[in-house]
C-alpha cells in the first residue's frame, strides 16, 4: 500500500524542508490522499500557470534557436521508479541533456541578474528527472515570452475594474497592459536565462528519505486504507 505515493518532480519541494518532513511536507501528503480518497484532482489555476502553460511550446522552439539544440519537441515519455515520476519537458539525447523550460510571469520575476537557481524546488525537480532518465546533465532555462492574447485581455479587464471603469479599458490602459505583458521587441539575451545543473546523488538520497516518511505515512493510515479503491 505505501509504495503507491510516488513523488512526482515537480513536487519535490514540498518535502525538501532541511528538519524531516514539516507542516508543508505533511500537508502535502495529506492533499494527495484526499486526492486518492475522493478520487477528485485539487486545482491549481492561476495567471502565472494560465501563461506557463500556453507559452511552453513557444518557449521550447525560442530556447531551441538561441541555445542549437538538435529539436524543440516536447518530451511526452513518462518515467517511474518506485520513489518517484516525471515528464522532463526537453530530452536531447545526442546531447545527453535534459532541459525544463520555466515561463516568467513579467521582467519582474525573471531572474535576470540571479547566479543561482532562484528556486531550490527547480534544482530538486531536474535532480529527479536525470536521476529517471540516466542522464546526468540539465538545464534549467528562464524564457520571458509574450502573454497570450486572451490573458492580456484578462488582465486588462482586470485593472479596468481595479480602476473603477466597469471593466472597460481606455486606451492608455489597454496600451500599458500590452506594453508590460509582451517582450518580443527586446532584446533576445535578456529573455532568456540558463542555469546548468549537473546531478548530484547525495540529493536523490535525500529525497528518497523523505519519500520513504511520506509512504510510510500512507501505510500507517488506517482511514486511508479502509477508503482508498486503487
Amino acid at each position: 500500500m505505501s509504495k503507491i505515493f510516488k513523488l512526482h518532480a515537480s513536487s519535490a519541494v514540498k518535502i525538501a524542508g532541511v528538519k524531516a518532513l514539516g507542516a508543508t511536507g505533511i500537508n502535502f501528503i495529506y492533499e494527495w490522499m484526499k486526492e486518492k480518497v475522493y478520487q477528485k484532482k485539487s486545482e491549481f489555476d492561476s495567471k502565472y500557470f494560465e501563461k506557463g502553460n500556453f507559452c511552453e511550446q513557444p518557449a521550447l522552439d525560442f530556447s531551441a534557436a538561441k541555445l542549437g539544440f538538435e529539436h524543440s519537441f516536447k518530451n511526452d515519455e513518462y518515467f517511474e521508479d518506485d520513489y518517484f515520476c516525471g515528464t522532463p519537458d526537453l530530452i536531447l539525447e545526442q546531447s545527453n541533456l535534459i532541459v525544463d523550460i520555466k515561463n516568467s510571469w513579467d521582467c519582474f520575476t525573471f531572474p535576470l541578474f540571479e547566479d543561482d537557481i532562484p528556486s531550490k524546488g527547480y534544482y530538486y525537480q531536474l535532480q529527479v528527472y536525470m536521476h529517471l532518465t540516466g542522464i546526468h546533465n540539465s538545464k534549467l532555462v528562464y524564457c520571458l515570452m509574450d502573454a497570450p492574447t486572451d490573458l492580456i485581455n484578462k488582465e486588462t479587464r482586470r485593472q479596468a475594474w481595479a480602476a473603477g471603469h466597469m471593466g472597460f479599458a481606455t486606451e492608455d490602459l489597454s496600451a500599458a497592459v500590452l506594453d508590460k505583458m509582451t517582450y518580443s521587441n527586446v532584446n533576445d539575451d535578456l529573455r532568456l536565462k540558463v542555469f546548468d545543473v549537473a546531478f548530484d546523488p547525495s540529493a536523490i538520497a535525500f529525497l528518497q528519505q523523505r519519500v520513504k516518511e511520506c509512504q510510510e505515512i500512507v501505510s500507517n493510515s488506517k482511514f486511508f486504507q479502509t477508503y482508498y479503491k486503487s
